[in-house]
């Protein structure tokens, strides 16, 4: 019992002597002189061309003035195959052009995927394409 006041005695000095310092201290915040998010609006993307999954060639610079949501995803990669479906609806009901780049390591592989998914032929907003030996 003894034991037990003397070590909540030690406690509670101890906290009180850590308030009294850190009570007059202020943090130490550094901010960045830009924000990353204003720093996209202002940065265009580089311009690419893709072959969509439909056969036709798109160049990035295709959809200029348009709202482009570029996904990188591989079919073997399970968060991406959670995102893709609330992306591919996000693309379609805000009007938005989804790109959605499979980084696998073949075509086939994709292919097989979207088969299987029923995703062959999506939404005109939604383009899935292969980035061929991972160019893009």
């Amino acid at each position: 019992m003894k034991t037990n006041l003397i070590l909540f005695a030690i406690i509670a000095s101890l906290t009180y002597v850590a308030t009294l310092y850190f009570e007059g201290r202020k943090p130490n915040v550094v901010s960045a002189p830009v924000s990353p998010i204003e720093t996209m609006k202002t940065q265009a993307a580089p311009d690419f061309e893709f072959m969509a999954n439909n056969g036709k060639t798109y160049a990035l610079s295709d959809f200029k003035g348009k709202t482009i949501l570029l996904n990188f995803w591989a079919s073997w990669c399970p968060p991406c195959i959670k995102e893709l479906p609330l992306l591919m609806k996000a693309a379609q009901e805000q009007n938005v052009i989804l790109i959605a780049l499979s980084s696998d390591i073949d075509k086939a592989s994709m292919d097989k995927f979207l088969k299987k998914q029923q995703l062959q032929s999506p939404h005109k907003n939604v383009f899935f394409a292969w980035d061929t030996n991972q160019n893009i």
